[in-house]
């Protein structure tokens, strides 16, 4: 651990270090730069000052009409120390006289485009003439006059001396070394903290993203305790992720276990809104959600179906001297008795008030003539152990078949078997009728009607009754 963190110390020292030392060195080169760009400009100050010194000894001998004492003046100035170059022009940019230590420094100096771009104003410049020779030149107007304008003007070249060669010196052989070796040091020290803390630190990201697998846990450094830190936050991860699923498998049970609490509930619900209270049969609520339904059923598959009306006779006088009570029991009697009566596949339905429906599928209007008969016979045998009242109640019933009604609807078929139910409670009551058949399309005679006889009521013919309620 320890070594680890020297060598981290290490790296960071040595970037501080090499920034450091480039900062200064930055600075000791902005340094030298300033001064170097201060000598240049007193360089040319200073020749622009000694060419304007010199100017006004050229004007008189630029406007002579002979050049000789202006060749003598040029020559001698040109000898002096230090001057390299002497060149004088008249009004028109003429060259009048021109000396020059070498012909290239004439050449630059005199027809160079960027010396004489301007040939009246002061102007400075620095040259080299390719052999070694460094010069700050001048160029100033020269006046006669000072109310008169120039005749003329001066070129004039000047040594620049040592001091700019000793900067270029320090430049290259102190300044540029040791900004080399600032640079070094300081991608030496990068080059150690990418090795010892950015490739650890990528390469432990790397094993994050992988889901902290084979994390570096044994690593006695920083990267080391991070990687068993991460792998401590893993764990607890993956702990209360069981939790959470475990959490959401049982939220997903107490759901589901509700759902279907709920679906049963509202199985119940709508079957007991299907259920008559009273009698336990089917309630109005059943004609109207299924009996169309099974009507268009059996139409297309071209089989037959029978619906019963059943009507209590003489209910209302049984109610009003037995009481509601009796009348009660009588009509939880009737729903018992049709409920034993029928099929598993049959309906039946307490329609409203003492009035009763059996819808049976698959059964001809004469199957359930007969299936009624008995039934209404038994009724009588057992409302004999009645009390004696007078009249004694009885059931009448009206038939309809589908096929042979030629009815298309299911109310088609209630009104068959309620006008059917109203002829038999007109024939005397306790009677069966079955509704008269359609007339064939081909045939215009009237359909026979078939009314049954008055149900049997010998205790022999009838069938066993089975247990009465107590009235």
């Amino acid at each position: 651990m320890s070594s680890s963190r020297w060598q981290l110390h290490q790296s960071v020292l040595l970037i501080l270090g090499g920034t450091l030392g480039a900062l200064l060195l930055t600075a000791c080169l902005l340094h030298g730069l300033s001064r170097r760009g201060a000598e240049r400009r007193y360089q040319e100050g200073r020749a622009l000052a000694a060419a304007s010194m010199v100017a006004c000894q050229a004007g008189p001998l630029l406007l002579r009409r002979i050049d000789d004492p202006l060749h003598d003046w040029t020559r001698q100035m040109q000898s002096r120390p230090g001057i390299h170059l002497v060149a004088v022009h008249d009004q028109q940019g003429q060259i009048r006289s021109i000396k020059a230590a070498s012909a290239g420094l004439a050449r630059q100096a005199v027809w160079s485009e960027s010396v004489m771009a301007a040939p009246y104003p002061p102007a400075t410049w620095h040259l080299a003439d390719g052999q070694g020779l460094h010069v700050c030149g001048a160029t100033v107007p020269i006046f006669v006059d000072a109310a008169q304008p120039p005749v003329g003007h001066l070129t004039m070249a000047f040594d620049v001396g040592e001091t700019t060669h000793a900067a270029s010196s320090a430049w290259w052989g102190v300044y540029l070394p040791l900004a080399v070796v600032a640079v070094f040091l300081w991608w030496l020290g990068l080059r150690l903290t990418c090795k010892r803390v950015v490739d650890p630190f990528r390469e432990l990201g790397a094993h994050i993203r992988r889901g902290g697998q084979d994390l570096p846990v044994d690593r006695d450094d920083p990267v080391g305790e991070l990687a068993r830190a991460f792998s401590k936050l893993h764990e607890q991860i993956d702990h209360w992720r069981g939790k959470s699923q475990k959490v959401r498998l049982n939220l997903e049970k107490k759901l589901e276990s509700q759902n279907k609490d709920h679906l049963k509930d509202l199985g119940k619900a709508m079957r007991d809104a299907e259920v008559d209270s009273l009698t336990g049969l089917g309630n109005r609520r059943v004609v109207d959600t299924r009996l169309e339904r099974i009507v268009a059923e059996h139409l297309r598959r071209k089989a037959d179906l029978a619906v019963v009306m059943l009507d209590v006779d003489h209910f209302k006088d049984f109610n009003d001297r037995l009481g509601h009570t009796a009348g009660d029991e009588l009509l939880a009697f009737v729903g018992e008795l049709l409920g034993r009566c029928i099929r598993q596949e049959d309906l039946a339905i307490r329609y409203g008030g003492d009035e009763f429906m059996l819808i049976l599928p698959g059964t001809s209007a004469n199957e359930a003539a007969r299936m009624v008969q008995r039934l209404t016979a038994l009724f009588g045998q057992i409302v004999k152990t009645l009390p004696r009242v007078k009249p004694a109640p009885s059931l009448s019933a009206g038939v309809v078949g589908l096929q042979t009604a030629g009815a298309t609807s299911a109310d088609d078929l209630i009104v068959s078997a309620d006008e059917s139910l109203y002829q038999a409670k007109a024939a005397g009551k306790g009677q069966v009728v079955v509704a008269e058949p359609a007339p064939a399309p081909e045939d215009d005679t009237p359909a026979e009607t078939t009314a049954s006889s008055p149900s049997p009521t010998d205790p022999e013919e009838a069938p066993e009754p089975s247990p009465t309620r107590s009235q």
